[in-house]
């Protein structure tokens, strides 16, 4: 998470785009990687080949140098950052390296000390069903590290994290259903650390309902600078565990609500989670819910506030980061199914419900990654997202000439794994922050009325000014 990024202090600064993958992405997944649908899904539909090439998940290197996205065409790709200094035009960027998964990636994770002068360290953990997790290098992604396998006892299937997290230079934590595991990158085996989260009948009868843990899919993994690992499910609840994952549990709470903001905050899962550089709050995003959640641990499981107006009523997982100033303020940034990024001050010295204090047009689809540079001030984004049901109909037709793409204009239906992104071909403008009260910026992405704003598949760097 980027920490260093010293936020626009008013609403009069500017983002000016760098650079872009312009039109590259916005595209049918056939038209991106010809006659991969049917390597990647067998015999592959119509509606499979048409499907948006949207951006689902996009990670930024611990040194600020490389970004690895995952998209629609089952294809990972990492890119050079560019400068932020440059006052040319917008750049068209192309990928570093790319190599395709033959099958749908369930999570994948960056080393914590990622340099891209030392290849020992560009390190990327990746998932994915029926395989054994796989290290691979980010900087050359057909290459293989490492594998490490993690197994059912009874079945011996492989299991596929839903969830990783490098906790430290040698070892990683996986979450599953009801369980996590921990390996050491050195030690290609089983787990050398594995547990159930939910406790079982027995220990639920002889300690009580407090201790019966957390349950569900293991949706996120987050690290304090403590050493408190959490675990967040897409049962709505968090498990904290001491040691980084290795230790034994230390508190379980859910997120359920018995308030008036009860509508708006309920969500159905936890999407993401984010420690903050003290390690005093927990900030949570949910799917299907239009506000952010803070936490102060020191009272765990006691909300200190909620930022509303995030416009995230999707099952798109919508990611966030923040930032600190100078005074260790810490400002929010996020995405919205609506192209705008949006801005949150000081978000720990309030309580309450916090209306967003900046916003910014970024896109004409979901803007799915937001993630703010730590080495400069830089603002990257992704968006794009799959298109609704209504959008496919008749792609299975037998009329050849049947559009293979409806316009839609606010198509959040997905349920996708990872989350779809923005758009940022804004080349050679800049884009202008504006408060809410003020109306939003008229700047958007260029539409192309046959295929609709879910084709706005961009991914985009971003000068803070």
């Amino acid at each position: 998470m980027a920490q260093d990024v010293v936020t626009p202090p008013d609403t009069q600064q500017k983002l000016r785009c760098v650079a872009s993958t312009g039109d590259t992405f916005r595209c049918t997944v056939d038209e991106a990687h010809p006659g991969w649908a049917d390597q990647t899904r067998g015999l592959a539909t119509r509606a499979d080949k048409n499907e948006s090439n949207c951006f689902r998940h996009a990670l930024l290197s611990a040194d600020g140098t490389a970004v690895v996205t995952y998209n629609e065409d089952l294809i990972l790709r990492t890119f050079a950052v560019p400068l932020a200094h440059s006052d040319d035009e917008p750049a068209d960027i192309k990928p570093y390296c790319s190599a395709p998964s033959p099958a749908k990636l369930t999570s994948l994770t960056l080393h914590p000390a990622f340099d891209v002068t030392n290849p020992a360290t560009t390190l990327l953990a990746i998932s994915q069903p029926d395989l054994p997790i796989r290290l691979t290098n980010a900087l050359d992604l057909t290459y293989t590290h490492a594998s490490y396998t993690w197994q059912n006892s009874l079945t011996e299937a492989y299991i596929a994290p839903s969830s990783l997290l490098f906790v430290d230079d040698n070892h990683f934590v996986a979450g599953a259903k009801d369980s996590l595991a921990v390996f050491d990158i050195h030690n290609q085996d089983a787990p050398v650390v594995e547990y159930p989260m939910r406790k079982g009948r027995k220990a639920r009868k002889l300690y009580g309902a407090d201790n019966a843990g957390i349950g569900g899919i293991v949706s996120s993994l987050a690290l304090s600078i403590d050493n408190l690992l959490a675990a967040g499910t897409y049962n709505r609840q968090v498990g904290l565990y001491d040691n980084a994952g290795q230790g034994e549990s230390i508190a379980a709470f859910d997120l359920s609500y018995d308030d008036a903001d009860d509508k708006l905050l309920k969500g159905n899962g936890v999407s993401q989670l984010a420690w903050s550089p003290c390690g005093n709050y927990l900030f949570v995003a949910e799917r299907q819910s239009d506000a952010l959640l803070v936490y102060d641990i020191r009272h765990t499981g006691r909300r200190l506030n909620y930022l509303s107006g995030r416009h995230a009523l999707t099952t798109l997982k919508l990611s966030f980061d923040f930032a600190t100033d100078t005074n260790g303020k810490i400002d929010m940034w996020a995405g919205g199914t609506d192209g705008k990024v949006r801005v949150w001050r000081d978000v720990t010295s309030r309580e309450g419900r916090i209306e967003p204090d900046l916003a910014l047009h970024a896109s004409q689809a979901a803007v799915s990654n937001t993630i703010l540079n730590h080495r400069e001030p830089m603002l990257i984004t992704t968006s794009g997202q799959r298109r609704s049901p209504s959008d496919l109909v008749g792609l299975d037709d037998s009329d050849p000439d049947l559009s293979s793409s409806e316009s839609s204009s606010d198509s959040e239906e997905s349920e996708s794994d990872f989350d779809e992104h923005e758009k940022s071909g804004l080349h050679g403008q800049d884009a202008q922050y504006e408060t809410p009260a003020s109306g939003m910026s008229s700047i958007v992405a260029v539409e192309d009325p046959w295929r609709g704003p879910a084709f706005d598949n961009v991914l985009s760097f971003w000068r803070i000014v």
